[in-house]
């Protein structure tokens, strides 16, 4: 799970989608180059490059970028891409995002003028192409909108304080609007080196930046390169975000040297043990698969996560505080009309349960478990049994892959938590139960006397109340990387259905979380 989270952090920086044929062969206008750095090691590259149409009167952005990390003794490359059409005025016209973070790409789409009623939205991945729409949102502007705005602030004699306030898209996000408050902190001279082969001084200004659903505050640098080209003047120089996994920051080079330092920094930027919450001794009882326990949560920076209540897990504010308890014998009730909306039964670009792999895995688990019992299955047998199939499906469990969605998973047998949580979670769709994926923390084996909570994902499956009460569900928990389906040593902190509406949101909203948690066992 942390992997998709960092992915995530990285995308406040950049983040992919083909091209039109419209634009294929157009040169940009304008492109800026940019070296990326996370926690001090140049980590990757990144790229903004600006179209223009003027037969149409639409302009284009792109914004492309590669990193490299480390998990452990893996190593990942990460691709992404987003790209916005938009008209003179701003409003987009469609929008999306590309991302290959395993072997297959998953590219998504969102067409906001072929239906005056809904955005449009496509998901390509593996061949296949799922369709939906979502509500149209309140008028926004694209990425080069935003820096028509800055531009127009900067030109009419802004100061320090001058704060604006705008609504924007950002594809990673799903097609939604999202608003953005951003205030100059400070102008300055200041020598940049990304458009000339020497260093030039120029007036800067540094904005203080936070968007909605992101819940770290940014810090951007922009000057105005003024040119008879129509594109706006506005050029961001630096980028910076102090997240508690490290300071993620991009800076403006030339192509040439923003790719000599990717390839000459030796030692890449290691996520996931580094993000370890370390207890004071060893928690053996974390791995029962039964009772409860319960924890207290805060965090590094002094204010309240905000933890749910949902699946085993109930949370309940105490000071600055959360208290946890997993009770593995009460499960969160809920009603079936609830389940039925939030769309668990979905097919999704993640989620992918019509997949032709899944559907035989789905299969699989229906033939085994007639062979053990009479009569159809019940829900809790086929929850069981794709727990199962999942742990046999993945030969080969590794850091290596950065998010595979399930049908790859499906095809490729390798993968680890995340791969076993959408595989699992496609399996239980195809086989008609509800399922959502979750992310937070598990207990992790002991290193050097000590345990350890580490970033993780595992999956939630509706069943009917133990109860029978008509028209009453639970949602229960089940972890396919462990030998057994579910165990007290998990504290959840999101769940999510994976639609393609939904994106990359559910993870953004968790990156403040990220290096910034501690945890203690405080009960029984």
């Amino acid at each position: 799970m942390l992997r998709t989270s960092v992915s995530c952090v990285i995308l406040l920086c950049a983040a992919c989608l083909g091209e039109d044929e419209i634009w294929v062969g157009k040169a940009p206008v304008r492109e800026y180059h940019y070296s990326v750095k996370i926690k001090g090691s140049v980590a990757g590259v990144m790229s903004l490059k600006l179209y223009r149409d003027d037969d149409r009167g639409v302009y284009k952005s792109v914004e492309e970028m590669e990193a490299e990390v480390d998990r452990g003794n893996d190593k990942v490359t990460l691709r992404f891409r987003t790209d916005i059409e938009e008209d003179g005025e701003g409003k987009v016209l469609r929008a999306g995002y590309k991302q290959k973070m395993a072997t297959q790409e998953i590219e998504m789409k969102y067409d906001y003028v072929g239906n005056p009623n809904a955005v449009s939205v496509s998901s390509i991945q593996g061949g296949q192409t799922h369709h939906s729409e979502a509500p149209l949102p309140k008028p926004h502007v694209g990425r080069i909108g935003m820096l028509r705005k800055i531009e127009e602030s900067l030109t009419s004699a802004a100061s320090k304080g001058t704060q604006l306030t705008f609504r924007t898209m950002k594809p990673e996000m799903g097609p939604a609007a999202v608003d953005v408050e951003t205030t100059i902190t400070s102008i300055e001279s200041e020598p940049i080196s990304g458009l000339e082969s020497t260093a030039i001084d120029v007036l800067v200004s540094k904005w203080a930046t936070r968007v909605t659903g992101i819940s770290l505050q940014s810090t951007e640098w922009y000057y105005l390169d003024r040119k008879d080209d129509g594109m706006p003047a506005a050029v961001m120089v630096h980028y910076s975000v102090d997240s508690p996994l490290g300071k993620l920051e991009s800076n403006l080079q030339l192509e040439s040297a923003a790719k000599e330092a990717m390839l000459n920094e030796e030692k890449k930027p290691e996520l996931v043990h580094s993000a370890f919450i370390t207890l004071p001794g060893i928690v053996k009882r974390l791995w029962n698969g039964e009772g409860k326990v319960s924890y207290r949560v805060t965090t590094k920076t002094g204010e309240r996560a905000e933890i749910p209540s949902e699946g085993y897990q109930t949370a309940a504010p105490d000071g600055d505080a959360m208290v946890v308890t997993v009770d593995l014998g009460r499960p969160e009730r809920v009603s079936i009309e609830e389940v039925m909306k939030g769309q668990y039964l979905t097919s999704t670009a993640m989620i992918d349960g019509g997949d032709s792999e899944v559907k035989k895995l789905a299969r699989k688990v229906v033939k085994r478990a007639g062979e053990v019992y009479y009569g159809p299955p019940s829900p809790q047998m086929l929850v069981r049994g794709a727990w199962a199939e999942t742990k046999k499906a993945i030969k080969l469990s590794n850091l290596a892959t950065g998010f595979a969605s399930a049908s790859e998973t499906a095809r490729t047998k390798t993968g680890d938590c995340s791969e076993h949580a959408v595989l699992l979670a496609a399996i239980l769709r195809a086989l008609g139960v509800p399922s959502r994926a979750c992310s937070g923390l598990v207990y992790l084996e002991e290193r050097g006397g000590k345990g350890h909570f580490g970033w993780h994902m595992w999956t939630q499956a509706a069943l009917p109340a133990s109860t029978n009460d008509e028209g009453a569900m639970e949602w229960h928990d089940v972890d396919a990387t462990l030998p057994i389906p579910f165990s007290l040593g998990h504290i959840l902190l999101g769940t999510s259905a994976m639609t393609d509406i939904e994106a990359h949101t559910a993870e953004l909203k968790l990156v403040s979380l990220i290096g910034n948690l501690q945890v203690d066992v405080i009960d029984p």
